[in-house]
C-alpha cells in the first residue's frame, strides 16, 4: 500500500510470495486501486485485517492500525466462479459418483441456470459408464431440467418411471416440490401414492395434510394433519404440525 495525504493506493501483486515491500517491484503488478482511508477511528493497537459487511458477493476488507482504517471493495460473480469450480471438479476425479453429477445439477436449477450443458450433466449421472445409475434421485433430477427447459412430455415419462422406484422420503420431496412449482394435483397424486404404500406413518400422513390442503379441501387435510401429530418423532416435527394444524384451523395457507 502506498499511502498519501488523502488517499492510498493499493496494489495486488502478481509476486504474491514476496515479504513485505522489500523485494515491491511494479512490474508484478496485477492491480491497482485507489482508496479513500477513514482516519480518526477507535485505536487498533496491532496491525488487523477484517472482512467486513459479507454477503454471497460482496466484502469489504479492511486494514486498521492505529487509528486509521483502509477500506478495500472486494465483488465476485459468486453464480459464475461456483460454476466454474463445478465444473473443473466434474471433468477431473470428481466425476467418478453420480451423486456430484446431481450436486452440480441442482446448484445450476437453483441458481437458474438451465441449459443443455446442465440437461447434459443430469444425462451423466443416469449413463455414465460403471458410475451412472438409473434411480429415483438421477431420473427426477433429469426429469427437473427437461420441466424447467419446457419438454414436459419427457419429463413427465421420466418420472412415470422413477415413481415406482422411490423411497417414501424421496416421493415425500418430490411431492413437496410439485407444490412450490403450484402443481398442486400432482402433487396431492404422488403423496396418495405414497400413502399407500406407507399407510398411516408421520411422513405420508403430513404429505396427505399438505397435499389436500393445497387444493383446498381443508377437511381432509385437518383429518391428515391431527393423525400426524401423535406420531411425530420428535418435538420440533411435533410443533411444525401443530402450527399447521392451527393455520387449517384459521383458514390461512400452509404450504
Amino acid at each position: 500500500m502506498a499511502v498519501y495525504a488523502d488517499s492510498v493506493s493499493v496494489i495486488f501483486s502478481k509476486n504474491n510470495t514476496a515479504w513485505g515491500s522489500y523485494f515491491y517491484d511494479p512490474k508484478a503488478d496485477a492491480l491497482r486501486v485507489t482508496v479513500r482511508p477513514v482516519k480518526n477511528q477507535p485505536l487498533t493497537e496491532r496491525l488487523t485485517y477484517s472482512f467486513d459487511n459479507l454477503n454471497d458477493s460482496i466484502t469489504t476488507l479492511s486494514l486498521r492500525w492505529e487509528n486509521w482504517q483502509i477500506p478495500v471493495r472486494l465483488s465476485v460473480n459468486l453464480k459464475e466462479t461456483v460454476m466454474g469450480s463445478i465444473r473443473r471438479e466434474l471433468y477431473s476425479g470428481m466425476s467418478e459418483l453420480h451423486q456430484n453429477w446431481v450436486q452440480g445439477v441442482n446448484y445450476a436449477l437453483a441458481n437458474n441456470i438451465v441449459d443443455e450443458e446442465i440437461l447434459g450433466w443430469a444425462d451423466q449421472a443416469i449413463i455414465m459408464p460403471y458410475m451412472g445409475q438409473r434411480n429415483f434421485l438421477t431420473l427426477s433430477t433429469k426429469a427437473q431440467v427437461l420441466t424447467r427447459l419446457g419438454r414436459n412430455a419427457e419429463a413427465d415419462s421420466l418420472m412415470r418411471e422413477a415413481l415406482p422406484i422411490g423411497s417414501m422420503m424421496e416421493l415425500h420431496r418430490y411431492g413437496r416440490q410439485l407444490l412450490e412449482q403450484k402443481r398442486t394435483f400432482e402433487a396431492l397424486t404422488v403423496f396418495q401414492k405414497n400413502a399407500q404404500r406407507n399407510p398411516n406413518v408421520f411422513t405420508t400422513n403430513v404429505g396427505l395434510a399438505r397435499g389436500y390442503a393445497a387444493t383446498g379441501d381443508t377437511k381432509q387435510a385437518l383429518k391428515y394433519a391431527k393423525a400426524a401429530l401423535p406420531q411425530a418423532p420428535d418435538s420440533v416435527n411435533k410443533q411444525s404440525v401443530s402450527q399447521l394444524i392451527d393455520k387449517l384451523m384459521a383458514g390461512q395457507a400452509v404450504n
